[in-house]
């Protein structure tokens, strides 16, 4: 299978595999590697609102929860090292990510994900609480899609440390009435405010 299988299966409910695939296995109606390692797909329409990344996961791969509008909060394991651009872009209802303690990788704040040191903002869930963000001065870059779809936000904060703004990472922002550019930033991805109306 290629990169992000069944993206945009808007309606798929379960992924079933062979139990004699040597490359794949299901459960519970999620793709994953046939070692558990990695997760590959979870289905948008899976009408779960929340889930817990089993402890084996080390792996989460590009657009894994994408499109998952029934999925209020996810759990991220201490296991995973590794998390794939674009994992919960369009998550329409994802009100919290909470990342075990232990892990040695990522960190969420308040629900929010963050690299350990919060040095990137890698997902601000859609439907987070408030109007309003100040993003933390530790941060000096954010992620792919970091802030899509957050429909609610009307003013966000850069701080001087942010260096860079990744592809797409205030797309559909369309409440977003203002946002300050730093000096400091040196690159704006491709389409990081497409749909601002």
């Amino acid at each position: 299978l290629g990169k992000a299988p069944f993206r945009n299966c808007d309606r798929l409910r379960s992924i079933l595999v062979d139990p004699n695939n040597q490359n794949y296995k299901s459960i519970d109606g999620i793709l994953f590697s046939n070692d558990l390692q990695t997760i590959l797909r979870y289905p948008c329409k899976k009408e779960e609102d929340s889930y817990v990344i089993p402890e084996s996961v080390t792996t989460i791969g590009a657009s894994a929860f994408e499109h998952c509008t029934f999925l209020e909060e996810i759990d991220i394991a201490s296991s995973v090292g590794f998390i794939g651009n674009s994992v919960f872009y369009y998550c329409s209802n994802l009100k919290s990510i909470i990342v075990n303690p232990n892990n040695s990788k990522y960190s969420s704040v308040d629900g929010i994900l963050f690299s350990k040191q919060l040095e990137k903002l890698i997902c601000y869930p859609a439907q987070h609480e408030g109007i309003s963000y100040h993003i933390p001065s530790t941060v000096g870059s954010l992620s792919k899609s970091c802030f899509a779809n957050c429909m609610s936000l009307k003013v966000i904060t850069i701080p001087s440390s942010i260096i860079s703004i990744a592809n797409r990472s205030f797309a559909y922002c369309t409440s977003l009435q203002a946002i300050e550019i730093p000096s400091s930033v040196t690159s704006i991805g491709n389409k990081a405010f497409s749909g601002c109306s």
